[in-house]
């Protein structure tokens, strides 16, 4: 596991080392995708509601409701007032994510 993920068996973590055009090195890049999309959409999330700015300590199907609420309210605000600020919905396919092996 990287630094940004505690050794669990139910992780999947990026591959160590994985040379450039492998299919380890492919899924390193679609993983830091996705990572950075789980870390924006946390962030937008903690921008427009307060409750996600401390930590949940609740049981963890609760907790999950918590979130589904929040989203869902992100959604009706999006659709009634717009986005909250483009800075947290943009999204640049061109972005050559780093491979995670590589952070420090």
């Amino acid at each position: 596991a990287d630094s940004g993920y505690a050794l669990e068996n139910f992780v999947l973590t990026p591959f160590r080392s994985a040379e450039n055009g492998s299919p380890q090195h492919i899924f390193n890049k679609k993983h830091a995708a996705a990572r950075n999309i789980v870390e924006r959409t946390i962030g937008l999330l903690k921008s427009r509601f307060r409750c996600m700015q401390r930590s949940l300590n609740y049981e963890p199907g609760f907790a999950c409701s918590i979130i589904n609420v929040c989203c869902a309210l992100h959604n009706i605000c999006r659709k009634n007032t717009g986005p909250l600020q483009d800075d947290y919905c943009s999204y640049d396919e061109n972005f050559d994510y780093e491979d995670p092996a590589t952070e420090f």
